[in-house]
């Protein structure tokens, strides 16, 4: 029944004077090197199936054509410009997208992508991402950096992404820049973000957005990428992670550590070694689910107060916790389960959340509070059309209740100075019933019959 809900934040300590550390860096001269290209992530056209792909080459210059597959149009590509001296291995292969349309018509294979607003390209999304994880684990102030351009438009831009689990899930990073376009020369990003440290499975992804677009662009540059690199600085090791979460448990909740168990809903707070090796703090909402194991006694009844839908019930001897067979109704009903008596309780089920009842006594069979269990016998039992009752000894006075089992009264009548009752009509239906027998004093015995 468990449900968690993770915030993460993270606090540092650092260590001056440690310069940076480059932890991993890509300048696509051997194609596509540590990125895998045109992947499915984030809704990517995987492959290269789409008017548009990444790639890593060399191309810069630009050219001009005529479409004669989709819109009948002359069709321009932009020239890229020439890298900075800045630049690992500068104007030589850089990632980017380009388009089908201009390779094939303007004969360029540079940044460049056909807009989504003709037959031959429809919305599309394409992503590039580190092919392998980096630990940064015992390092401080991770940044990115990276040289890119792309002109684009309000349709067509680039995004920036993180994942810290191997790429299962990707997280937008969306400061300082949440689209990538409008540049039309190469410029450097550095963002640093504390998300990146003491992190065992960091890896970033490129995405390009080419939204339908009815402005008639067409082939302009796209999204153009170079020298990615990822560094750190050396700190202490020590990164504390404060985390928050929910938990619904049933009766009992055990903090992570093991140091408390708490039995009611609160807010306590926990602490275990982390995977960096130093304190991971967590701030648990606990909500514990209780069972309402209280029963009402009725005559020679027990009732679970417990009710409603997905709760179930066992009745069980308390004698030796033994199930009642049979017996998983909201009420045990001593007479009509032919029970006698002794100690019972219930198991109650409420959705998965288990707790059992205190024990009850009850008696049906013999229930003698002055004496009468062992001495009176009625007979015939079963009984036909008259009842004869042996008390076992003289009283003063003798009152008799005989009732059907929803406890209506049938018939009552008083004796005096009698040890023995005889030829008691009994113009009853077939059934069981329950003859009372309370003497002069109040005290009471309880005999079942059964009329034939």
């Amino acid at each position: 029944m468990k449900k968690t809900l993770l915030l993460g934040l993270i606090a540092l300590c650092s260590l001056e004077g440690n310069s940076q550390e480059i932890l991993f860096s890509e300048d696509f001269e051997d194609g596509d090197g540590g990125f895998e290209l045109n992947t499915d992530d984030e809704g990517g056209t995987p492959g290269v199936g789409g008017a548009n792909q990444w790639v890593a080459s060399p191309f810069y210059s630009g050219g001009a054509g005529t479409d004669t597959d989709c819109s009948f149009s002359d069709v321009f590509v932009n020239t890229v410009p020439a890298q900075p001296a800045a630049i690992t291995s500068a104007n030589g292969s850089y990632l980017h997208i380009y388009s089908d349309v201009g390779f094939n018509f303007c004969f360029s294979q540079n940044a460049n992508y056909m807009s989504a607003n003709t037959a031959c390209s429809t919305d599309e999304s394409h992503f590039a991402a580190m092919s392998s994880d980096i630990s940064t684990l015992g390092y401080e102030d991770v940044t990115l950096s990276f040289w890119w351009l792309c002109d684009g438009n309000a349709f067509a831009y680039g995004e920036l992404y993180y994942s810290i689990d191997g790429g299962d899930t990707w997280i937008l990073i969306d400061d300082p820049i949440d689209e990538y376009r409008d540049v039309l020369d190469w410029e450097e990003e550095t963002i640093s973000d504390p998300a990146f440290d003491f992190q065992p499975t960091l890896r970033f992804g490129f995405r390009f957005v080419n939204e339908f677009d009815f402005s008639g662009y067409n082939n302009l540059m796209a999204w153009g990428i170079d020298d990615v690199t990822i560094t750190g600085t050396p700190g202490s090791g020590c990164a504390d992670s404060f985390s928050s979460f929910i938990v619904d448990e049933c009766m009992e909740y055990t903090v992570p550590s093991g140091s408390m168990t708490v039995t009611e809903s609160m807010t306590v707070m926990d602490t275990i070694p982390n995977s960096a090796g130093c304190d991971s703090i967590m701030t648990i909402e606990v909500n514990i689910d209780t069972v309402d194991v209280g029963v009402t006694e009725g005559t020679f009844t027990l009732t679970a107060d417990a009710a409603g839908a997905g709760i179930t019930y066992q009745w069980i001897d308390c004698s030796d916790n033994s199930a009642l067979s049979g017996e998983t109704n909201q009420t045990l009903d001593l007479v009509s389960s032919g029970i006698d008596g002794g100690q019972f309780a219930v198991i109650v089920n409420d959705n998965g959340c288990i707790d059992t009842s205190d024990c009850y006594e009850m008696w049906v069979w013999g229930l003698d509070e002055f004496g009468l269990g062992s001495q009176v016998k009625l007979y015939p039992n079963p009984v036909s059309n008259h009842l004869n009752i042996d008390l076992g000894a003289q009283f003063e006075r003798v009152q008799m209740q005989i009732t059907d089992l929803s406890g209506k009264i049938l018939l009552e009548e008083e004796f005096f100075n009698v040890n023995h009752v005889k030829n008691v009509a009994f113009p009853f239906a077939k059934g069981l019933y329950l003859i009372r027998l309370t003497d002069q004093d109040g005290r009471t015995a309880l005999v079942r019959l059964v009329k034939e």
